[in-house]
């Protein structure tokens, strides 16, 4: 397969060898669509680039057979015939995902707003919501944090630490990341809108950047120089003459003594969105503002049981970009996280009714539950795509996963039973749905058709 962004690329394609796929990467929001058309979409990508104003990037795909970049799907239709034969249909049809991220909260309280006095609104009326973090330096030249955001196991306290230990030239162990009291800390959004990696990570720069400054300017007092002829490094203070350093610990023994604190620090991180006036009239109006826009494409293979209704996940492959990956093990501790809840919104989650209203999904029994039994091997790549509008380049992803997998998993099903004529109308597809919709189709004559369904896989799997 062949994939053309431009005319300004034609030439370079002419030799390439049949079935190949080419990567070109002119900007950093190409690598979507770059996969998507790997992937056999021929559409146009949508892509935000994380500002206001959008732009289209047209994808073509060139070439009979389905590939996706480093061969992760290839089409093996004898492999589909022969499973067709046992009433097994395999399919899989890609499919993409544009997450918006880091909401605005200002809006959040628009339902109690008065509509009439919204087009009147100044931008100065708009109450946004920043992002606190309080840092100090102990006397054992330790450094302690304090959040004023709780988590629910995102990894508040593991980011914190990293960043903080790059910005300050120590060990993550170095560092030490608790909570503040509900009595001391500011009021927060709070763990909600695929916000916190960003809120969080630009204020644990903005602390840091403060600590460094703060930490150079005791030290220049204390040698009575110019902080010009100081520098931070590493954790401590050193003379650029190299005639002197002042550790960490040495620095906060100072700041003891003195009444200034330079060794305490709050620092203050604001909602990206608000230094963007493209965003000032949705402030105004208290609509939903998302500066940063996380996006992925996914491929999960499908193979379903005509006998039974049974739809089995042989595995799901997905490409995401979250922009600058600040800890790759939570990313992919959170991509495998939601995957796993779409899955069970896919095939199995649901709270079912008799006609008579009462609730049958009563117990974890009747209310199915994803599992190892039926999460298959995840497959995860990533790029990065680092917005423009966050101090370290990160996107909220929390909810990715969750919001693209059904959708995904549905998609392959249609593919699965294209010629069956069955579509996955509804979630969860249970395996009775699967089959009473299989039985629709035969009743009315339309039942299943010679051939391969477009995007089957087709690979032996255990």
């Amino acid at each position: 397969m062949t994939t053309v962004f431009d005319k300004d690329l034609e030439d370079q394609l002419k030799d390439r060898p049949p079935g190949s796929a080419l990567v070109i990467d002119p900007q950093p929001d190409h690598a979507l669509a770059a996969y998507a058309a790997a992937a056999g979409l021929e559409c146009h990508v949508f892509m935000p680039r994380d500002t206001p104003r959008a732009f289209q990037v047209e994808v073509r795909a060139c070439g009979a057979h389905l590939e996706l970049v480093d061969g992760l799907i290839s089409d093996c239709g004898r492999r589909v015939a022969e499973r067709r034969e046992a009433g097994k249909y395999r399919g899989v049809r890609p499919t993409l995902l544009i997450e918006p991220g880091v909401s605005g909260s200002d809006w959040t309280d628009r339902q109690r707003s008065d509509r009439s006095a919204l087009p009147t609104r100044s931008r100065d009326d708009v109450a946004e919501l920043p992002e606190y973090l309080l840092g100090a330096v102990t006397a054992d030249g330790r450094i302690e944090a304090k959040l004023a955001t709780d988590t629910s196991g995102q990894g508040h306290q593991t980011i914190v630490s990293q960043l903080l230990a790059d910005e300050l030239g120590v060990r993550p162990d170095d560092v030490e990341v608790g909570y503040r009291g509900s009595a001391e800390a500011p009021t927060e959004y709070g763990t909600a809108a695929s916000r916190m990696a960003v809120m969080l990570s630009g204020a644990a720069v903005r602390l840091g950047e403060a600590l460094r400054e703060n930490l150079e300017t005791l030290a220049a007092r204390e040698w009575d120089v110019e902080v010009e002829d100081v520098a931070y490094r590493d954790g401590g203070v050193d003379r650029l003459d190299a005639s002197d350093r002042l550790s960490l610990a040495e620095l906060a023994d100072l700041d003891a003594s003195g009444d200034g604190r330079p060794t305490r620090v709050e620092a203050v991180y604001e909602h990206p969105a608000t230094a963007i006036e493209a965003f000032d009239e949705a402030f105004r109006q208290k609509l939903p503002v998302y500066p940063t826009a996380a996006f992925a494409v996914d491929a999960p293979i499908v193979e379903v049981d005509a006998r039974t209704g049974e739809v089995e996940l042989l595995t799901f492959y997905t490409l995401r970009d979250c922009g600058t990956v600040l800890n790759p093990m939570i990313v992919d501790g959170q991509t495998a996280g939601g995957i796993a809840q779409g899955i069970g919104a896919a095939l199995m989650e649901e709270f079912a009714y008799s006609e008579a209203g009462q609730p049958l999904s009563t117990t974890l029994f009747d209310y199915r539950l994803p599992s190892i039994e039926n999460v298959p091997e995840i497959e995860i790549e990533h790029t990065e795509t680092p917005s423009p509008f966050t101090e370290t380049g990160a996107k909220g992803t929390g909810e990715g996963g969750m919001i693209d997998a059904p959708a995904a998993i549905a998609s392959s099903i249609n593919a699965a039973l294209a010629s069956t004529g069955v579509v996955a109308d509804q979630l969860p597809f249970t395996p009775n749905r699967v089959r009473r919709r299989l039985r629709e189709r035969e009743g009315d004559g339309r039942g299943a058709e010679s051939g391969t369904p477009d995007g089957d896989d087709g690979r032996d799997r255990p």
